[in-house]
């Protein structure tokens, strides 16, 4: 049985880190696989072309930070962005949801692997992006994007 949605949904043109900084103590190197506790903050933005509601980009960005008072601390910042485009074959009230799901899922692993790599030449070894909880990453989007929609119409 072939499943068409899962396969044929999204068309990825593009997936791109645009950019990356990280921070360490004077002399180490990144050591965030030795850290429990460290902060995450993880948010995606969508853009959707004005003519085509099926072509967007989405530009996803995450910083790890390790706590600490002092200014030297352990943190990384990165912002990876795919340009995708919902198949013609999928109806119109679907549209939002592939983007939603379909879209950031691959960009999470994108992501993912992005970070490994670039940790896996540190002297601690690649590090694992832990779960994220997309729920959550949805709320959050969507409310930032009711309160940008409320000062839309202000203006």
């Amino acid at each position: 049985m072939e499943n068409k949605i899962f396969n044929n949904e999204i068309e990825v043109h593009s997936l791109a880190i645009r950019a990356i900084y990280y921070n360490t103590k004077f002399g180490e190197d990144l050591h965030f696989i030795d850290n429990p506790d460290l902060d995450y903050n993880i948010e995606y933005n969508i853009l959707t072309h004005t003519e085509n509601d099926r072509d967007h980009i989405m530009i996803l960005n995450l910083d790890i930070v390790e706590p600490s008072d002092d200014k030297d601390k352990n943190e990384f910042h990165i912002v990876v962005e795919g340009h995708f485009e919902v198949s013609k074959d999928i109806e119109n009230e679907l549209i939002d949801n592939s983007i939603q799901f379909r879209s950031l899922g691959i960009l999470l692993t994108f992501l993912r692997t992005t970070i490994f790599n670039i940790t896996s030449m540190t002297s601690s070894g690649g590090f694992n992006l832990p779960l994220i909880n997309v729920e959550e990453l949805h709320k959050n989007y969507f409310k930032k994007e009711k309160t940008q929609k409320k000062k839309r119409k202000k203006n």
